[in-house]
């Protein structure tokens, strides 16, 4: 029997979760937004005991749709009965000790056509499932307000006990503000200026990075961006050279094996996963001659694949995109990929630019101390009404299979071979 709670009230959980493992299923679910339009944002939070997160990449949403630790995974909304539905899996077994809390939230980013608060919205609901049983549920009523971000609900530990309340509480100052309460600095509009953030207060001791930078249009088009991966090749000597060629290895990437190369030779490949405005998804890499192309679908190209180092002994690969067709794109993941030489990125000393004209380049690191991870992500550049919004998103994978499923791409990989 499914319990229903008024706002404020909370259920142990813990009978619920026994033959589960951990395992359960929340969902948000709200009417009254545009389907056409929507301008609902679900977010969630993961949180220490203190109420705060640990790092930025603790807010979770479509852009950053899976924790690090693969506890909590952001699955993308459907419209049913004209309202919207938004599920997250949840798995307490992998959460980090660390963490008591889990808030998840609705914000509001105002589009033509959609609603402007959350007061507007004709109803929010939160349910949990546990082995595809509904085992508590809050209907909230909206605040009448101007708020444009809504506490919905908190998973949260008392005494080692997983409880669920219903919270209903909304935020005027919306999701900048209800993020600053968590730990983490967004940057805005106003605030974001070529990916820095311009402080309203007096820095901290300890600023946190933006999680993501919005950049206008220029009336002109965003024009030629370019992203330089560039990684340290170690120096090897005639005799140390690899004998066995570079041809198959994908096989073990997308299986997930090591595909471990016995050698100092270090190379990495530049990739991108892209899905244009009318839905066509696919992906650009060395592997396999998909290099894509700059003037025509999908409007990013990779300029060769570089596999020996400078006199430096440095490697750069550069993508292109062209940012005069933005509005034909409407998501871009871009993310690198240790085709050979031993998977660690700390030891590769990576470091991605993005490079949009007239704006100060993003700088990203690629120093995870991982190993047997090949794949790793660099940003999401998501095209929100006609503006660029750049996510940073430093997180490894066995392989690009794996990078798929988490940013939920639904392609088909097969094994390949690199010349």
């Amino acid at each position: 029997m499914t319990s229903v709670l008024p706002r404020g009230g909370n259920l142990a959980l813990t009978s619920a979760l026994a033959s589960s493992r951990g395992k359960l299923r929340l969902m948000l679910e709200w009417g009254g937004d545009s389907p056409a339009h929507p301008a609902v944002e679900p977010v969630a939070f993961l949180l220490t005991g203190a109420g705060r997160v640990r790092s930025d990449s603790d807010m979770l949403s479509e852009a950053h749709p899976i924790a690090a630790d693969r506890a909590l995974s952001f699955h993308k909304s459907h419209i049913e009965a004209e309202r919207i539905r938004q599920f997250f899996e949840i798995d307490l077994s992998k959460l980090d000790p660390a963490l008591e809390r889990i808030s998840f939230c609705l914000a509001i980013h105002p589009v033509i056509g959609g609603v402007a608060s959350i007061g507007q919205l004709t109803s929010v609901s939160c349910a949990v499932d546990v082995e595809k049983t509904e085992v508590v549920r809050s209907d909230l009523t909206t605040p009448s307000s101007t708020d444009s971000a809504f506490i919905v609900a908190e998973i949260y530990r008392r005494n080692g006990e997983w409880k669920f309340k219903a919270i209903g509480q909304g935020y005027a100052a919306g999701l900048a503000k209800l993020a600053e309460s968590y730990g983490i600095t967004l940057a805005d509009e106003a605030q974001a200026v070529g990916g820095i953030v311009k402080p309203n207060s007096a820095p901290t001791a300890q600023p946190t990075t933006p999680p993501y930078v919005t950049i206008e249009r220029p009336h002109q088009g965003f024009g030629d961006v370019q992203v330089h991966l560039t990684w340290s090749v170690p120096k090897v000597s005639p005799a140390e050279a690899p004998a066995a060629p570079k041809k198959g290895l994908l096989s073990g990437l997308v299986r997930g094996g090591s595909g471990a190369v016995p050698h100092a030779r270090l190379d990495l490949d530049l990739c991108a996963l892209y899905e244009l405005s009318d839905g066509y998804r696919g992906v650009v890499q060395a592997l396999g001659g998909n290099l894509g192309s700059y003037n025509a679908a999908p409007f990013l190209q990779l300029m060769g694949d570089s596999r020996e180092g400078n006199a430096e002994g440095a490697a750069t690969e550069i993508l292109r995109i062209n940012g005069n067709r933005w509005d034909e794109v409407r998501r871009i993941l871009i993310y690198a990929m240790i085709f050979e030489g031993v998977p660690n990125w700390a030891k590769a000393l990576g470091r991605a630019t993005i490079k949009v004209p007239d704006q100060l380049p993003v700088g990203i690191k690629l120093d995870q101390n991982v190993n047997n991870m090949r794949v790793c992500s660099i940003a999401l550049l998501e095209n929100r009404h006609g503006k660029m919004a750049i996510h940073k998103r430093v997180e490894t994978f066995k392989n690009p299979r794996e990078l798929d499923e988490a940013y939920q791409w639904a392609l088909q990989w097969k094994a390949g071979i690199k010349d």
